[in-house]
């Protein structure tokens, strides 16, 4: 795929602005995760990016320690990182799932009845800020040092599969003289698209399981007495095992519908890129909005595996700065 320079420069500069801002609105919600670690340091590797390319673009031809750079430099960027953004999304998501999955979910701050609570993994600063526990900041200090090495260990590893690895990059660039070079050949990942493919199925997979379990119980022919008469047969333990999983569907109905609300208009896009299968080089699909759309898929489904924290905890309103999560907890289940 064949990119105007001037053009790739105009996006990539447009796409760091997007992303910082969206750090800094997001500050809040993304402090402590992973995800929100990541995000930061996207932003500083997309800047830097920028701004070196932005710099050899508008030089031309100049020498720097030694190293004489052209346009064609700018290509060759181009390209590394492509290569390096196409490697990282599916570490990334696994780093950040398992992030996610394995942070205790903190309990319900003392905050007024319409203030939404942050979401519930990982240590933020409003709970630091609340509980000022000195054991709970030593814990969250080591979160994110976990998270900043985590982070830090990704783009080395991305550097070395890119030049050492068994697919390394080999750069294709154009013979012609810098001075009269106008497009570059982008590198095209197909990792985001896999991504996106899966978490569409993942969605319409358990939406219709819902669908089907919903309507199972609405249609079931049984009377009350001939309920009440295998209730009393089945096991103790059989039966708070199905009461549990009935609870487990609502969270997952409600947490993917308020997802598929929240970033509808992004889910249409996604699917018209997958559609019309329309090339995005890799180097701008991997971005903060992106990241921040996977992180609410995420917490979506962690919500369902932290179903007997929350319940315990009366946890009833989480956020990620997008999504907004308003649960109720019955006897039997939670809407």
């Amino acid at each position: 795929m064949d990119l105007s320079i001037p053009f790739l420069l105009l996006y990539q500069g447009v796409m760091s602005l997007l992303n910082w801002s969206l750090v800094l609105v997001q500050r809040a919600h993304l402090a402590g995760t992973f995800m929100g670690t990541f995000c930061v340091s996207l932003a500083l590797v997309d800047s830097l990016f920028a701004a070196t390319t932005i710099a050899i673009y508008g030089l031309q031809d100049f020498m720097l320690l030694g190293v004489r750079l052209t346009q064609h430099h700018v290509c060759l960027l181009a390209q590394v990182m492509g290569c390096m953004y196409s490697t990282l999304h599916w570490p990334v998501l696994f780093a950040a799932a398992l992030d996610h999955l394995t942070s205790p979910p903190p309990p319900p701050l003392q905050l007024p009845p319409s203030a939404l609570l942050p979401a519930p993994l990982g240590p933020t600063v409003g709970q630091e800020r609340v509980t000022g526990n000195g054991k709970g900041k030593g814990r969250a200090g080591d979160w994110r040092l976990g998270h900043v090495a985590c982070a830090g260990m990704l783009w080395a590893s991305s550097v070395v599969y890119v030049f050492l690895g068994p697919g390394a990059l080999q750069p294709a660039l154009d013979d012609s003289p810098h001075l009269l070079l106008g497009s570059c050949k982008a590198h095209n990942g197909t990792a985001h698209s896999l991504i996106a493919i899966g978490l569409l199925v993942t969605v319409a997979c358990v939406t219709l399981y819902g669908k089907l379990m919903q309507g199972g119980h609405a249609d079931s022919a049984y009377s009350v007495e001939e309920k009440d008469s295998k209730r009393s047969a089945r096991p103790l333990r059989q039966r708070f095992r199905h009461r549990g999983e009935h609870s487990r569907i609502g969270i997952v109905g409600h947490a993917l519908t308020v997802f598929t609300k929240t970033w509808a208009a992004f889910l249409i896009l996604v699917v018209a890129v997958l559609v019309f299968r329309t090339d995005v080089p890799s180097h701008l699909a991997m971005n903060v909005l992106w990241l921040c759309f996977l992180n609410s898929f995420l917490i979506s489904v962690c919500l369902c595996a932290h179903y007997r924290h929350l319940k315990a905890n009366k946890i009833s309103k989480l956020t990620d700065g997008f999504c907004q999560w308003e649960l109720t907890f019955a006897e039997g289940g939670a809407t």
